[in-house]
């Protein structure tokens, strides 16, 4: 990965994790939106969420025969996961080692039919304890030196259809090659 001089490293940051991530590759190919089910996410925003009238009854049978080890549709095709990432802050560049930290927040998007309780409109939305019963990808940021995942920020909202959408806050310290040969005359 290059990076340009200073001025232009939270720029060019973002322009990349948004082209590293925002494209939908599936074995190499490029997917559209309408592959994840039927909420439209392609604006950057959720429809109007609309819980359903029986909650906690959906709660007690959504996790009956749910194994979290096996990704959602093992044995067929594989999980389209939607990612964007939006910098809340990026500090603490070190020029001599070519590194920088970042505070990200995290969005993933799949679809899980196992989680199928209703109306695509219906969402619910989870929090603490009941997040360890679920399936998560395994998304990582490739250039990253260390990665924090702050728990407390973990939010999943599940449609009634099986979509799921995914929150996190994420700092990570990461290195990445740094040119500052015009900095600052680089803009």
């Amino acid at each position: 990965m290059f990076f340009l001089p200073f001025c232009t490293l939270g720029a060019f940051i973002l322009a990349w994790f948004t082209t590293m991530f925002s494209e939908n590759v599936v074995n190499g190919h490029n997917t559209s939106a309408e592959s994840a089910g039927e909420v439209d996410i392609t604006g950057g925003t959720l429809p109007p969420l609309t819980e359903p009238p029986n909650a906690t009854a959906i709660l007690d049978n959504m996790f009956v025969n749910y194994d979290k080890r096996l990704r959602p549709m093992y044995g067929g095709d594989p999980v389209r996961i939607y990612v964007s990432m939006g910098f809340l802050s990026i500090s603490h560049v070190v020029e001599e080692n070519m590194e920088f930290k970042g505070d990200i927040y995290m969005r993933q998007f799949w679809k899980d039919p196992r989680l199928t309780y209703g109306d695509k409109n219906w969402t619910l939305i989870l929090q603490g304890d009941i997040l360890k019963k679920l399936w998560f990808p395994d998304t990582y940021i490739e250039n990253a030196k260390k990665t924090t995942v702050h728990d407390d920020t973990k939010t999943v909202i599940v449609f009634g259809d099986g979509n799921v959408f995914y929150s996190v806050r994420v700092t990570v310290n990461a290195m990445g090659l740094m040119d500052f040969k015009n900095y600052p005359m680089d803009v």
